[in-house]
């Protein structure tokens, strides 16, 4: 059976992605992947981010649900790894801008 990794990333948004951009330098993207290592579950992140045109600048970090601390998240992240678990394939917890970010939760 896989594991469910908690990958989080900064990404870039590429004009031809069907994303609203607002500007901003890079996303932050915190997703859970099944997958049976690390390394699978960041390929498949990959390749599911690049086919809606988002390109991964650097993983920021990679920990399987179960070995993390989650009880301060505010990502949402409970939710997706129920349906990543359920439906068995990569599930986003948040996609947010830089500058949404920085000033929404800067300082949390």
């Amino acid at each position: 059976m896989a594991d469910f990794w908690v990958i989080d990333t900064t990404c870039t948004v590429l004009p031809t992605s069907s994303l609203e951009l607002d500007g901003s330098e890079f996303y932050y993207n915190r997703a859970v992947v099944p997958a049976d290592s690390k390394e699978a579950a960041i390929a498949l992140l990959t390749a599911n981010l690049e086919e809606e045109g988002i390109l991964i600048r650097e993983v920021v970090g990679a920990l399987t649900y179960e070995d993390g601390d989650w009880s301060n998240d505010f990502y949402h992240l409970d939710r997706a790894y129920h349906i990543a678990k359920q439906e068995n394939e990569v599930c986003t917890a948040t996609f947010i801008s830089s500058d949404v970010y920085d000033f929404k939760y800067k300082g949390l």
